[in-house]
């Protein structure tokens, strides 16, 4: 796991600015980093584009033959900072780093464990996991074949922050 830290440290390394097109920018900005960092620390993984769309709701990602894309929808996520912060939103693109980390394919586990990189990601941050928790209870009960239910979720990402936090600050 440790190999991991650098790129997610970089998500992790943003500024909390106000204005929540700014924290986005951020977030994105870092995000791209982190993905660039991918081949530092894992030379077989290919590097993923960042596709900006308002087709997906609020991120995404999409394993097509040999290309990976992350989409995210920019919109929706100045929308989720400004209502839950800028945590939510390191949250959002944690959990989509932990997809591409653990090279996932749609089962419910999959999203249990891209929850906990989400916390570990906002763990290294030394950011709180309530905003995104907050958003899961609010807006994110999509609960499908890949999505558990909000309280495993929440529950998967205080593990995460819990485990990376200490990893970090040894």
């Amino acid at each position: 796991m440790t190999r991991w830290l650098p790129a997610l440290a970089l998500l992790a390394a943003c500024a909390q600015p106000a204005a929540p097109c700014v924290q986005v920018g951020l977030a994105e900005q870092a995000f791209g980093d982190a993905l660039q960092s991918l081949s530092l620390v894992c030379p077989e993984c290919k590097t993923p584009q960042l596709l900006p769309s308002e087709a997906v709701d609020p991120a995404c990602v999409f394993f097509i033959g040999p290309r990976i894309r992350v989409v995210y929808n920019r919109p929706e996520l100045e929308r989720i900072a400004s209502r839950y912060g800028y945590p939510a939103i390191v949250g959002i693109f944690g959990h989509e780093l932990g997809h591409l980390i653990d090279h996932h394919g749609g089962k419910r586990t999959d999203e249990l464990s891209a929850d906990m990189w989400a916390g570990c990601t906002l763990g290294i941050a030394g950011l709180p996991v309530s905003p995104l928790g907050a958003y899961l209870d609010d807006e994110g009960t999509k609960v499908d074949g890949t999505h558990p239910a909000p309280p495993k979720r929440k529950d998967a990402i205080a593990d995460g922050a819990e485990a990376c936090s200490q990893i970090w600050d040894d």
